[in-house]
């Protein structure tokens, strides 16, 4: 759903009883503060509240008294809400339901220093939720860091609907809030957030066993971030970890390993380690694991280094794997079988470990085998002809075994065949020419035999040669 937009409108918030007597739930760096007075009585009343627009489940407020900083950093805001909130869907394996963001001078700032706040652990009662103005931040962009001081706060929503034992105002809770924030930003966004480190100078005390009940400590939340950034060292997924709930952290290693040892665990995890941020735990990659990058950037100046996992094991077992680019993973497994995985997130944090079987057998025998766009899958058979293959429902349910010859023969003969998007084939013959074919109806119907010759020779010299859209082409020399 595209976002509406509106200026002119003023908003009233729903009354979700917000009284200066209920507690409120806040997130809050280490020595940050919000301006005196706020929250009010009323928290309703504390801004000159200006709807911005609505977007899904998402509705986007600003206080007018930001002037048109406030109003383009809002808008901004409402253009990438969605995605953030769909991700916590996935991972607490719920649906949610209606939030209200305002986001207004909560630290007096405009950096980010005031954090942002809310009412209660839930859709109901917490459903408005208050960011500080993030566009004087000199030191991370802007709108991320606005981004995770909403995800804190609607993590949090969505840990009371789910019922699974993470306390919105506990140090467990607390924990997992903030680390869903870092997970849904570029690292380094929420650094002043960042408590591991305060946990290890209180000396390690043990909030593993219990919880804390409270929001503001940063010690036993520091303890949080490093026991969970320890779980996905040790191969848990986002989701598993969420959905395995607990009210303390031990019943969640519990739930997860079927051990009693957490604390033991976690101390003899950290012997030797220098506890200096939210995850002192070094990148531990396993055969067979599916890694998730994310060049954020896209313009060679972006550090894609950093993996998040999203396939725990056996990835290795498989002779072809592919993307159509919408999330829709295919892979060929030793029987021959066609399999659709779905990384319905898209960003770092889904498991994607369940595959649907919706090609029965046989394509371990394709000498080529790519997509090239939603649903549309290319193979070379062994007898040289060019198929066209579409999985019409990209879901799992499809049967794609049937297709349609696009090219008649000697597609054996090319050393490279590749995509390179909206229907554009590239190919390297044995002369080590580079090759252009475009299939112009991508239906199944077209006549791909005519190749424009757009390299003249040496092509066939590089190991790895692949698309990477917008004519882009990508090698690497032998």
């Amino acid at each position: 759903m595209e976002p509406t937009l509106s200026t002119a409108a003023t908003e009233t918030l729903a009354p979700v009883a917000e009284t200066k007597r209920r507690r409120i739930k806040e997130l809050l760096p280490p020595g940050g503060q919000r301006k005196h007075g706020i929250p009010g009585p009323n928290a309703a009343t504390d801004f000159a509240v200006v709807q911005v627009g609505t977007v899904g489940n998402i509705s986007v407020s600003y206080d007018s008294a930001l002037g048109p900083q406030g109003l383009a950093l809002s808008q901004q805001f409402l253009s990438v809400a969605v995605a953030p909130y769909n991700d916590m869907q996935v991972i607490f394996g719920i649906p949610g339901a209606a939030v209200r963001v305002t986001v207004a001078s909560v630290s007096d700032k405009n950096d980010g220093s005031g954090g942002a706040y809310h009412f209660g652990c839930d859709f109901t009662s917490g459903g408005s939720l208050f960011l500080d103005a993030t566009f004087a931040s000199t030191t991370v962009n802007p709108l991320d860091l606005l981004v995770g001081l909403y995800v804190a706060e609607l993590s949090e929503c969505f840990m009371g609907a789910q019922g699974k034992g993470w306390g919105c105002e506990a140090s467990n809770g607390e924990g997992l809030s903030r680390y869903c924030a870092e997970q849904e930003t570029p690292p380094g966004t929420m650094n002043h957030f960042a408590t591991g480190a305060i946990w290890a100078q209180a000396g390690y005390p043990n909030w593993v066993d219990r919880t804390e009940f409270t929001d503001r400590d940063h010690v036993s939340i520091g303890c949080a971030m490093v026991y969970l950034y320890w779980m996905r060292w040790l191969g848990f997924t986002v989701p598993e970890i969420t959905q395995a709930g607990g009210a303390t952290l031990a019943a969640n290693y519990t739930a997860l390993t079927g051990k009693t040892t957490a604390w033991q665990d976690l101390q003899t995890a950290l012997f030797g380690m220098t506890v200096s941020s939210d995850n002192p735990f070094p990148l531990n990659l396993r055969s067979g694991q599916l890694l998730f990058y994310r060049d954020r950037t896209r313009n060679g100046t972006g550090d894609v280094n950093t993996p998040s996992l999203i396939g725990s094991g056996g990835w290795q077992q498989y002779t072809r794997l592919f993307s159509d680019g919408t999330g829709a993973i295919y892979a060929v497994n030793t029987a021959g079988q066609l399999l659709f995985y779905r990384d319905s997130t898209r960003s770092g944090t889904n498991d994607i470990n369940s595959p649907s079987v919706i090609g029965q057998g046989g394509w371990q025998s394709m000498k080529f085998l790519f997509s090239d766009g939603p649903g549309i899958i290319y193979a070379v058979n062994p007898e040289g002809q060019l198929l066209f293959y579409r999985d019409n429902t990209q879901n799992g349910t499809g049967d794609v075994n049937s297709p349609s010859v696009i090219g008649q023969g000697g597609w054996q003969q090319f050393t490279h065949l590749f995509y390179g998007g909206n229907g554009i084939i590239y190919a390297v013959n044995p002369e080590g020419q580079l090759l252009f074919y475009r299939d112009n109806t991508q239906n199944g119907t077209g006549d791909v035999n005519s190749p424009s010759v757009i390299g003249q020779g040496g092509w066939q010299a590089m190991k790895f040669l692949f698309g990477g859209g917008q004519g882009i082409i990508y090698a690497v020399p032998v």
